[in-house]
């Protein structure tokens, strides 16, 4: 008699997909030349449909240059951002903006809303190193509030760029031995302004 012929069914599992790398935190307040970082003036930015902002961010080299880094938006249809890093809402709604160099993701959240809400800016405050050796790398991270004052941009200036340089990002330089004030403000697209300043020794 012939052989019967046994068909086996085999279930294959469907292939698990590796989530994104999560973000890194921000760099630690004081770090030494030697380290590739990233860093961005801000956490996050509210914006009205069809406004634009430009938050400062960088990469920085192992040798502390400043580079150019790229930028890449998560939700396409809630924001854009081109290659300077010009963010433009589009539509009603919560995005990111990565900002990317040498492995290094540096996140901006990004809220769309439909018209300002007249939210006034009423502060900033920020996480500073107290003190810098000369030739190290510091970075000033600014938090203001409320979050959703719109198109609030935050800047720095150092009081003495001969002992402490700082860019546009926050991030500062120990240049000399001394000490330097660094004012952190927000301006508000209502042109509402709010500082405070800090106190960094350079040893």
């Amino acid at each position: 008699a012939p052989t019967p012929t046994v068909t086996q069914t085999v279930s294959v599992p469907a292939p698990t997909l590796a989530a994104p790398p999560a973000p890194e935190a921000d760099p630690p307040a004081v770090e030494q030349l030697g380290t590739v970082a990233v860093k961005a003036a801000q956490h996050s930015v509210t914006l009205v449909e069809g406004q634009s902002a430009k938050i400062p961010a960088f990469g920085y080299t192992a040798a502390g240059k400043r580079v150019t880094a790229k930028f890449a938006v998560v939700g396409k249809s809630v924001a854009s951002v081109n290659k300077s890093g010009k963010i433009t809402a589009k539509k009603v709604g919560k995005t990111a903006v990565l900002v990317r160099y040498a492995g290094r993701t540096k996140t901006i959240v990004v809220n769309v809303i439909g018209k300002d809400t007249g939210a006034k800016l009423k502060s900033v405050s920020a996480k500073a190193p107290k003190t810098v050796s000369v030739g190290a790398s510091g970075y000033i991270t600014a938090t203001y509030a409320p979050a959703r004052a719109v198109g609030t941009k935050v800047t720095f200036k150092s009081s003495n760029e001969s002992v402490l340089s700082v860019d546009t990002a926050g991030r500062v330089l120990g240049k000399s031995p001394g000490t330097a004030k660094v004012t952190v403000t927000a301006t508000s697209a209502a042109k509402k302004r709010v500082s405070k300043t800090y106190t960094i020794a350079v040893n």
